[in-house]
């Protein structure tokens, strides 16, 4: 089974056997050796399984739905105000 890990010094993913956990293997993004890791989800995202979403809600990662909802709070309330402005003037 192969194990792929992102190489420390780049950031390019290095593939290695996960039968080989704290060899070392190269990378071919900036020819550093790294040591090749032995944990299960690092064999999970080499087997095309996406990584879990990071916790937050900033950036591109499930915040979109929370920015809806708050423009639709926006345009409720810029509705409210102009109704209840034309209804009692």
């Amino acid at each position: 089974m192969r194990v792929t890990f992102p190489c420390k010094r780049c950031g390019r993913e290095i593939t290695a056997e996960f039968t080989r956990p704290g060899k070392t293997a190269q990378c071919k993004g900036c020819n550093s050796t790294q040591e090749i890791p032995g944990e299960a989800p690092q064999t999970q995202y080499a087997a095309g399984k996406a990584p879990p979403p990071a916790a937050g809600g900033g950036g591109s990662g499930g915040g979109g739905s929370k920015k809806l909802l708050m423009i639709a709070v926006v345009v409720a309330l810029a509705v409210a105000a102009w109704f209840l402005r034309h209804k009692f003037l």
